[in-house]
């Protein structure tokens, strides 16, 4: 009965485990979508770069890829 009780326990808490990475992946996966998310202008389509500054889009791809425009 003792051994029973163990093998629960430890398959509970296995799946516990596995829920938790599936969690940590998603949560890695949404904090990725989220870095490639720049914020533009609607009306002059500058980008704001991460001091706070307005750069035009082709000059802040120029700085932060390998793009060249």
């Amino acid at each position: 009965m003792n051994l029973d009780h163990s093998r629960r326990d430890g398959f509970v808490a296995l799946r516990a485990e596995v829920r938790a990475r599936e969690d940590l992946e998603q949560a890695q996966e949404e904090v990725r979508v989220l870095r490639g998310i720049l914020p533009m202008c609607a009306s002059c389509k500058k980008v704001r770069g991460e001091h706070g500054s307005w750069q035009d889009v082709e000059v802040y791809g120029a700085q932060h890829s390998a793009a060249h425009f």
